[in-house]
């Protein structure tokens, strides 16, 4: 079992990853040719485009790979019916983009860029809806192949864009344009499904697909708000050029952010399979991730802090070195957001997704508050600073909470792998003090991070490594 998932994260992680770093290509050369202040409006857009996505996602997708996986004789039916209740509210989260958004900001924004807008978030939610098969399935490639695709038509048509036109609005119409071909690649993968989509629709699966929903679709537009609500205040109380200097340093994190999601992604079938039947094997594979979700999170934090400034200016150039020390705040997130990843997964498949609400509805206000009290004061440092608050009071709840449902005992496991951060972050402070290039130090820096935990003989890392490189079914 956790062969396979391991398989299907190396899937994921190469098509995420993969697709992010193309993905960086164009957003570091959109953020150097823009100016902070047209960066600042398109990141504003983008934000507001990501949360009705996931307004229009209503939930339907966790439910919809959990039901596939629950009910294999009722497959087609269940994927039908999800189908057109999701079309309902795509519809709905379409119109709402574009006669909402103007009230959402004081950022002058023109009509065309608000339509592009929408069209993103119909074709990326199309797209991620098509996900929901392949996760079921446990095919993970087919997914990592449709994201590469999407990117690198986005990252294409984004630069030829930029560098012919160079406007806000023939970036969008690139991010749109994109998005469409990557729901046409999505639809070809799973075009044996949608044959009979009309006649699998089945009407007495609609009340309870949304009522098995509606904790997921709540839980996702309260994530949506805790991801995007730094950015969407900042366009109530500053202006696009903050935004533009606080979204270089968030675009770096919500990158990092991948890398979790993907495990957490490629573990679910499995915590769905062993919830409420083994919790032993349950609690095990819990811990497993816990640990590789620290080893990646751990050395990421520390070494970001030291190298924050350096990789700022080699990244977007001196322009943005306003943003380093939202940055170096942004990046502890890390290490309190990445386990989360694994627990609300875990907290999924025992069915306690209410339980979820109450903690990221927490979050959502308490966000909401900190951004009002601390942005007049300290702008977006302000911002950063309320994200990490706001991270802490939710997240230790729901970690608290998992360990009522299933009593995993994580102890001082994490021993090593926190001796080998350290060591790997006064060498690393040492290579600043020595002025060598932050281009050679993060090479060096990882190299060192992996031979420490070798050394050290932690066995987490000797698992996967051996898993990965093992033939499996």
């Amino acid at each position: 079992m956790w062969n396979k998932i391991v398989k299907n994260t190396l899937w994921l992680t190469g098509g995420e990853v993969t697709g992010r770093l193309i993905r960086a290509v164009l957003v570091i050369y959109a953020a150097r040719t823009l100016g902070a202040s047209d960066w600042g409006t398109f990141s504003y857009v983008l934000s507001l485009a990501a949360l009705f996505t996931l307004f229009a996602n209503a939930g339907l997708g966790a439910v919809l790979t959990r039901e596939l996986i629950k009910y294999p004789a009722q497959q087609a039916q269940y994927f039908s019916t999800s189908f057109f209740i999701k079309l309902f509210f795509l519809l709905i989260a379409f119109l709402a983009v574009i006669f909402l958004t103007p009230i959402f900001t004081k950022i002058d924004l023109s009509q065309n860029l608000i339509i592009l807008a929408a069209f993103l978030v119909a074709f990326d939610s199309l797209r991620i809806f098509s996900f929901s098969i392949t996760r079921a399935l446990e095919k993970m490639h087919l997914e990592a192949i449709v994201n590469i695709i999407t990117q690198i038509t986005i990252v294409g048509l984004g630069l030829w864009a930029l560098m012919t036109i160079s406007t806000i609005e023939s970036l969008a119409l690139a991010y749109a344009v994109g998005s469409g071909i990557g729901l046409i690649a999505a639809i070809f993968v799973i075009r044996d499904w949608i044959k009979k989509i009309t006649s699998n629709f089945n009407k007495l699966l609609v009340k309870k697909i949304i009522y098995t929903a509606w904790p997921f679709a709540l839980l996702g537009m309260l994530t949506g708000i805790i991801l995007n609500t730094d950015i969407i205040m900042l366009g109530w109380l500053r202006d696009a050029k903050d935004i533009g200097f606080y979204s270089v340093a968030q675009k770096i994190i919500l990158v990092l952010y991948t890398l979790p999601a993907l495990i957490a992604t490629s573990s679910f079938p499995a915590f769905t399979r062993l919830a409420c039947k083994d919790k032993k094997a349950f609690s095990d594979l819990i811990v497993k991730s816990l640990k590789a979700i620290f080893m990646l999170s751990l050395p990421l934090t520390i070494g970001g802090v030291i190298v924050g400034f350096d990789l700022i200016d080699l990244i977007f150039g001196s322009t943005y070195h306003a943003s380093v020390t939202t940055f170096q705040i942004l990046i502890f997130s890390l290490v309190i957001n990445f386990p989360i990843t694994i627990i609300g997964n875990a907290l999924f498949a025992y069915n306690k997704q209410n339980e979820f609400i109450k903690y990221s509805a927490l979050a959502a206000g308490s966000n909401i508050a900190f951004n009002f009290l601390l942005i007049p004061i300290w702008g977006i440092e302000g911002a950063a600073i309320s994200t990490i608050f706001t991270q802490l009071i939710s997240n230790t709840f729901i970690w608290f909470k998992m360990k009522q449902v299933n009593d995993f005992k994580l102890g001082n496991r994490l021993n090593k792998i926190l001796l080998a951060t350290i060591i790997m972050g006064v060498l690393v402070w040492l290579m600043q003090l020595l002025n060598i290039a932050v281009w050679l130090i993060i090479p060096i820096e990882i190299l060192i991070y992996l031979i420490i935990i070798r050394l050290l003989k932690e066995c987490a890392l000797k698992s996967i490594l051996e898993i990965a490189t093992k033939r499996t079914s």
